[in-house]
C-alpha cells in the first residue's frame, strides 16, 4: 500500500523548459511576482506573536502557495540574526506563546520548566517553516518528520507536568491553598503539546482530501477530522475557562487593592479623578475568538458531511463495501493514518473504531437526514458569526479571507439542497441516482446527487 499512490498534485514537478514570454505576459507576470512578494512585509510587521506568526503564515499558505521567490524570502526572514523574524528570541516567543494560552507562569520559569521551553523551540520553528513550503510537500513533511517530533515533546511534557503538580501539591499543604488546590490537577504544558499536535494531524488530512489522496475511503477523512477538530476544541475551551478564572481573579484582587486603599485615605482622597476600565477585549482576544469560531465552522462542516454520506449509504445511493482486487478498505483506512501511530494523546483510530463510529443502522434515515441537516444549518450560523468577528479584527491576522467563508457557506447551502432532494428520492423504493463529490472549496465538498431513473 502506498499512501501517496493518488498524488495528482504531489511530489517534484519534471524540470520545465525554458520560455521566453511576450513583453506583456512578461510584464504581468512580475507585477504579480512583485504583489506576492509584500507578504513577506506583512509577516515581518504584524507577525508580532507565535499564534499570530502562525495565522498569518496559514492564510499565505492556503490562499495559494505563492512563487517560489516569495516562499523563499518567507523562509530567509523566519529566522536570522538568531532571531524569530530578526527581532526576538525564539525562546521568549515560544515562553509567550505558552503563557498566552493558560501555561502559568511559574511552570516555565522553574529549571525544568525553562529546559522544557528549549526543547520546545525546534518543534515549533519547523512548524512555522512548514507553511513556506508547496502544498503538496507539506503533508510529507507532517508524517515524515514534525509529527514524530511532537510526539517526544508530548512524553516529555507529561513529565513536565508532573514535576509542576508535585510541587503545587507540598505548596497546598503547606499554605493550605484553595488556588493551589484547583491549579494542581491540571496539565498545562501537556495541553499546549496536544493542542499543537492536533493543529498538525487535522492538516495531514486535510492536506490528503486537498491533494485528492482519499478517493472511496472519503467518508473516513472526514470522520477522523470531526474527531481531531473536536478534540482540538476541547482543548481550546479549556484555554478559555483558565484565561476567564485568570481574569476574575486578576479582577477581585484589584477590587481588593482599591477597598483597602479607599478605607485607609478616605473617601476625599477618592472624589478627584475616577478610573475608567475598559471592558472591550484586546486584540489577541479577538483573534482567538475568529479561531475558535473559525474551528468550531470546520467541525460541524466535517460532521455534516460525513452524515451526508452515512445517509447515502444506508439509502444504498452509495456502495457501504467496495469490493477491492489486491487490498481492503481495512488496510486502506489503517495505512491513511498510520504517521500518527507515533502520538500519544490522540490514540490512534483504527478501523475498527470507524466501523463502530460509522454504525448508524439502528438510527431512522429521517432522523439522520435531519441530524446532517442541523450541522449544515448550524454551521450557516457560526459562518455569520465569523463574518461579525472579521470586523473586529486585522484581515491579514486572521488564518482564512473573506473568500473563504464565502466558499464555506456555499457549501453548506448546496449540501442544504442536496441533502432536500435525498429525502425526496427516498419516497421512491427504486429510484437511482448518480453521486459526484464537487470540492468548490479545497478541503469541504458539496455531494451533489442527481437523479438518473424513477420507476
Amino acid at each position: 500500500f502506498n499512501v501517496y499512490v493518488n498524488r495528482s498534485i504531489m511530489g517534484n514537478a519534471p524540470v520545465r523548459q525554458v520560455r521566453i514570454k511576450p513583453s506583456d505576459e512578461a510584464i504581468t507576470a512580475l507585477c504579480t511576482i512583485l504583489d506576492e512578494t509584500q507578504l513577506v512585509c506583512q509577516v515581518l510587521v504584524k507577525g508580532t506573536t507565535y499564534f499570530r506568526l502562525k495565522r498569518i503564515l496559514q492564510r499565505i499558505s492556503q490562499h495559494g502557495p505563492p512563487n517560489i521567490l516569495t516562499r523563499s524570502l518567507l523562509v530567509a526572514n523566519l529566522y536570522f540574526n538568531d532571531l524569530i523574524l530578526g527581532q526576538w528570541s525564539a525562546t521568549d516567543f515560544v515562553h509567550d506563546a505558552m503563557h498566552d494560552a493558560g501555561v502559568p507562569s511559574s511552570l516555565t520559569s522553574t529549571p525544568y520548566g525553562m529546559s522544557f521551553v528549549d526543547r520546545v523551540v525546534k518543534p515549533a520553528y519547523d512548524s512555522l517553516r512548514l507553511l513556506c513550503l508547496n502544498r503538496g510537500r507539506q503533508k510529507e513533511c507532517i508524517d515524515a518528520i514534525i509529527l514524530k517530533d511532537w510526539g517526544l515533546l508530548q512524553q516529555e511534557a507529561k513529565a513536565i507536568d508532573y514535576h509542576y503538580n508535585e510541587e503545587a501539591l507540598e505548596q497546598q499543604q503547606t499554605s493550605n491553598s484553595s488556588v493551589s488546590r484547583k491549579m494542581s490537577a491540571r496539565f498545562h504544558a501537556t495541553n499546549w503539546i496536544i493542542a499543537e499536535t492536533l493543529s498538525l494531524m487535522e492538516g495531514s488530512i486535510s492536506l490528503g482530501v486537498e491533494a485528492k489522496l482519499f478517493q472511496a475511503e472519503i467518508d473516513a477523512a472526514f470522520w477522523y477530522r470531526d474527531f481531531l477538530i473536536s478534540t482540538q476544541l476541547n482543548v481550546m475551551t479549556a484555554w478559555r475557562n483558565i484565561k476567564e478564572e485568570k481574569a476574575k481573579m486578576v479582577k477581585a484582587l484589584e477590587e481588593e487593592q482599591r477597598r483597602l486603599v479607599k478605607k485607609k485615605k478616605g473617601k476625599k482622597a477618592n472624589n478627584g479623578t475616577k478610573q475608567i476600565v475598559s471592558n472591550m477585549p484586546s486584540a489577541m482576544e479577538c483573534e482567538d475568538n475568529v479561531e475558535y469560531v473559525y474551528t468550531s465552522v470546520k467541525r460541524t462542516l466535517c460532521r455534516g458531511i460525513f452524515r451526508f454520506i452515512m445517509v447515502l449509504k444506508q439509502a444504498k445511493f452509495l456502495d457501504s463495501d467496495v469490493e477491492y482486487q489486491f487490498t481492503s478498505k481495512e488496510t486502506i483506512i489503517n495505512k491513511r493514518f498510520e504517521s500518527f501511530q507515533c502520538v500519544d494523546q490522540p490514540a490512534l483510530l483504527t478501523y475498527d473504531d470507524f466501523v463502530q463510529g460509522s454504525d448508524f443502522s439502528r438510527v431512522d434515515p429521517d432522523d439522520l437526514i435531519s441530524a446532517a441537516a442541523e450541522c449544515f444549518d448550524t454551521t450557516k450560523g457560526l459562518i455569520d458569526q465569523l463574518n461579525k468577528s472579521l470586523e473586529l479584527i486585522q484581515s491579514e491576522c486572521a488564518p482564512f479571507d473573506k473568500s473563504e467563508v464565502m466558499m464555506l457557506k456555499k457549501v453548506c447551502v448546496g449540501n442544504s439542497i442536496f441533502l432536500h432532494k435525498v429525502r425526496t428520492f427516498l419516497k421512491y423504493p427504486n429510484v437511482k441516482v448518480n453521486v459526484e463529490y464537487d470540492f468548490v472549496h479545497k478541503q469541504f465538498c458539496i455531494i451533489k446527487v442527481v437523479e438518473v431513473t424513477r420507476p
